[in-house]
């Protein structure tokens, strides 16, 4: 949940409780170090929206191209 108080009365309870976008651990990672939380909620609200984004299609191109090995 945003606690900042501009996002919480932008958005209602429901939007707080249906709303959500499931990405992997690195690309959540990578969501919260380019994006602040305000940007995030008005803008980048949706997955197409993350996903159109310049920044996040360099970082995605880059992780895809990562060993993939799994560590034991």
């Amino acid at each position: 949940m945003h606690k900042k108080k501009q996002v919480i009365k932008a958005f209602s309870d429901i939007d707080f409780d249906h709303y959500g976008i499931w990405v992997c651990t690195d690309c959540h990672k990578e969501v919260h170090r380019l994006f602040d939380h305000e940007v995030l909620a008005y803008h980048l609200n949706t997955l197409k929206k993350l996903k159109e984004n310049e920044e996040m299609q360099k970082f995605v191109k880059w992780v895809s191209r990562q060993d993939k090995k799994v560590k034991r």
